[in-house]
C-alpha cells in the first residue's frame, strides 16, 4: 500500500530506492509483531518492510526495531530524537488506521504528547530529509 510511495521518495531524498537488505520484507515484519502480539498501522508495517534496515533510521533520529515499539500509556512509542529529548508515537485508538497522525512527546517526568501536522508516512519521508 505504501511501498511505492516510499521507493518514489527513497529514489527522491536519495537518487536511489532503498535495496532490498535496507527492508526486513513484509514476512519478517509480519512474524515479529506476531511474536510481540502486536498490531501497527499499515504506513509503518510497509516501512519497516522496505526500509527498516536502511541507515537513514539511526542517522539523527532513532527509528526503534519492532522489538523495541513500547508502550507509553495511550501511545505506541517508535522513534526518538537523538539526543533524548523527544519520542514519537501513536494513539491506540488510531492503530488501526493505515496512516494515522503522528504525535510528539515532550520527555520530563512525564511525556507531554503534541500532535503533529503529518501522517506517520509523511513523518518518516520528513525525518529521512531531515537526516541528509
Amino acid at each position: 500500500m505504501f511501498e511505492l510511495f516510499y521507493e518514489s521518495h527513497f529514489r527522491e531524498i536519495f537518487g536511489s530506492e532503498p535495496e532490498p537488505a535496507n527492508g526486513l520484507g513484509e514476512e519478517a515484519v509480519q512474524a515479529r509483531l506476531a511474536q510481540r502480539g502486536l498490531q501497527i498501522p499499515r504506513a509503518l508495517f510497509d516501512y519497516y518492510s522496505v526500509a527498516g534496515y536502511h541507515w537513514v533510521n539511526k542517522k539523527q533520529n532513532r527509528l526503534r526495531s519492532i522489538e523495541e515499539l513500547d508502550w507509553y500509556m495511550d501511545w505506541l512509542v517508535f522513534m526518538d530524537d537523538d539526543q533524548g529529548l523527544v519520542s514519537w508515537g501513536i494513539q491506540r485508538q488510531d492503530l488501526s488506521s493505515s496512516d494515522p497522525l503522528v504525535w510528539q512527546g515532550i520527555l520530563g517526568e512525564e511525556i507531554d504528547w503534541f500532535q503533529e501536522d503529518l501522517t506517520l508516512s509523511e513523518f518518516l519521508i520528513e525525518m529521512c530529509r531531515e537526516a541528509v
